[in-house]
């Protein structure tokens, strides 16, 4: 009887072995699968961390050029007549006084629009390490600080950093219009 009462002994030991190792199989699935569940947790606070900083912006004087560039571009429209051709600076005037092109009988705006979006277009291609831009010409009235929207445009992303240029341009004692050129990386 004792042979008999042994090999129980050994079975019920070779048992409780083998669930003690199960057991522990299941400890180490639990332990792995909380390890890649703090993970995954840590990298999505990281996530949301990183999109939510501020966008940079930094004032270029390389930008600012580039806009002085932009604003003396000579375009196809002549206010008064050929050949006096306006640059994009006058022709924002123009636009703000809503004259028409003599020699192409369209409104000056149009003219304004159909140049820069040609010209920003070549200046985005060029400096292909951007990710997007922002063009905007606003109307600011210098008393009460109001302001209009005259004319915008923007491709691409602008999550990360950028660079920015401004130009002013006077047209009276109480108005100015700014242009903004933002490129983003």
């Amino acid at each position: 009887m004792r042979k008999i009462g042994d090999k129980r002994a050994q079975q019920v030991q070779s048992k409780s072995g083998r669930v003690s190792r199960d057991k522990l199989a299941q400890q180490e699935m639990v332990g792995f699968v909380l390890i890649v569940v703090v993970v995954i947790i840590a990298l999505m606070v990281f996530l949301v961390i990183s999109l939510r900083k501020p966008v940079q912006s930094v004032e270029s004087s390389e930008l600012e050029n580039l806009l002085s560039s932009v604003m003396r571009y000579t375009t196809d429209c002549a206010i008064n007549a050929e050949p006096d051709f306006d640059d994009v600076g006058a022709l924002i005037k123009s636009c703000y006084n809503n004259r028409r092109c003599a020699n192409l009988e369209i409104m000056a705006c149009e003219s304004m629009k159909d140049t820069l979006d040609k010209v920003l277009v070549e200046i985005y291609k060029s400096e292909s390490k951007y990710q997007g831009y922002t063009f905007n010409i606003t109307v600011v009235d210098k008393d009460s600080g109001e302001f209009e929207p005259l004319y915008g445009l923007s491709e691409g992303s602008c999550f990360g950093s950028s660079k920015t240029g401004s130009n002013k341009i006077s047209i009276d004692s109480q108005t100015s219009i700014d242009v903004l050129l933002k490129l983003c990386s």
